[in-house]
């Protein structure tokens, strides 16, 4: 019979009635070196685990050491948190120090005779899962609490003692599997995620690159940026020419359909001194936020920018746009680590500095034979990080099944 099917014969019973005793914890500003370790929200993952890796040390008198102190066996309910994490829960073993805990928490010590620990534990994670909490709390501006009263009045359903043990047991072992599987997957996605810089520094970091003739793009090709038109000329947008921003790049291909948010007409080019860019125009994003800058697109088709790209119009008897591109992307780090330590609120690359960089260029033949290889072996190397991730979010979802299959109902995933 599956642990749900035992659950539905179960009786319920109403948690407060099970436990022996229930205390929230005591907020604590001051901070000491030698103190004691105070559990906080951030002590315990979603994973029903405890992290103890960062934790703060507060002062603590015996008294409070008698009241606060967890021992083996308790089960901590975060009462307070973000919605989306309130009530997410963790049973307390032991730890090579004494640990109180903060009012972040409430502390549930079961009646042994009637309510395993283990399992109840496991049933709150559950019921995080299902968003029961979610409900029940009250919320204010980023922060949401579950009352006592809402949470002893919830009902739990209650197989005999042996059942509740074996229960445990099982989605125990599980959730370790689970968590080994899981860093095992993230291993593999890590290691795969590594490929395309390695393929990239083979060919542009290997023996062969380092006989080929090294010439600055401003010496090899034309370049030039955009604009922006006025947006208090309505006549200026809406017409057929894409019109490139920043954000656009995403170091494949740019200009089709659906891939620019917006478009400009030809009076925007007229007026605006706004380049017509041919086809096989590689793009550079000299600022813009988060990982934009240095990034790079090539167009597929007529278009424009704005000023914060920098184009590089093709010339395919000197270089292949494509092998280029893939030099920008293998320096990308060391493009943005140059701009960053020259300072400033937001270290932009510049026309200038571009125009200046000094590439190293094979004859074009070997260019476009290079890219081609190189671009095949990138794709190849993505479709491994795809299944990686395939791997890993089939893993994810592995403990929000092992609770389903212990008490039943819907969740809400990993």
């Amino acid at each position: 019979m599956k642990h749900a099917e035992c659950h539905r014969e179960a009786g319920l019973a109403r948690l407060g009635d099970l436990l022996a005793e229930v205390r929230a914890g005591f907020a604590c500003g001051e901070r000491v070196e030698g103190g004691v370790v105070q559990l906080r929200m951030n002590n315990v993952d979603t994973h029903g685990r405890f992290v103890w890796d960062r934790f703060i040390r507060v002062p603590a008198t015996a008294e409070v050491f008698d009241e606060y102190q967890l021992r083996t066996g308790d089960v901590v309910f975060n009462n307070t948190n973000s919605t989306a994490l309130v009530g997410k829960s963790a049973l307390f073993v032991e730890h090579n120090e004494p640990v109180v805990y903060s009012n972040h928490f409430t502390r549930l010590r079961t009646d042994r005779e009637r309510l395993d620990p283990a399992y109840l534990t496991w049933w709150l994670n559950h019921e995080w899962r299902r968003g029961t909490f979610a409900e029940i709390c009250n919320q204010w501006i980023g922060q949401s609490a579950v009352k006592p009263d809402k949470l002893l009045a919830l009902n739990i359903p209650l197989p005999p003692l042996a059942e509740q043990e074996r229960i445990a047991g099982w989605v125990s072992r599980g959730m370790e599997q689970a968590a080994a599987a899981r860093r095992a997957a993230l291993d593999r996605l890590a290691a795969a995620e590594a490929l395309p810089a390695a393929l990239l520094r083979e060919v542009f970091e290997g023996p062969q690159a380092s006989g080929w003739e090294t010439r600055t793009i401003g010496e090899f090709a034309r370049t030039c940026s955009g604009a922006t038109p006025s947006r208090g000329n309505a006549a200026y947008f809406g017409g057929g020419i894409p019109w490139v921003k920043t954000g656009e790049l995403r170091d494949g291909f740019v200009g089709d359909d659906g891939s620019t948010e917006e478009s400009v007409t030809e009076a925007a080019l007229r007026d605006c001194s706004l380049p017509l860019l041919p086809p096989g125009t590689l793009l550079i994003a000299m600022y813009g936020q988060g990982k934009t800058r240095g990034r790079t697109g090539i167009l597929t088709r007529e278009a424009t920018t704005n000023q914060a790209c920098f184009a590089i119009l093709p010339a395919p008897d000197v270089f292949d746009t494509g092998f280029l591109q893939l030099w920008f992307r293998a320096n990308y780090n060391d493009l943005r680590a140059l701009t960053e330590n020259r300072g400033g609120n937001q270290p932009n690359l510049n026309g200038v500095l571009l125009r200046e960089l000094e590439i190293p260029l094979p004859d074009p033949t070997s260019q476009r034979h290079l890219a081609a290889e190189l671009t095949e072996k990138l794709a190849a190397a993505e479709g491994v990080i795809a299944r990686c991730r395939e791997e890993l979010a089939a893993i994810e979802a592995l403990p929000a099944a092992l609770l389903r299959g212990a008490f039943g109902g819907n969740d809400n995933g990993w």
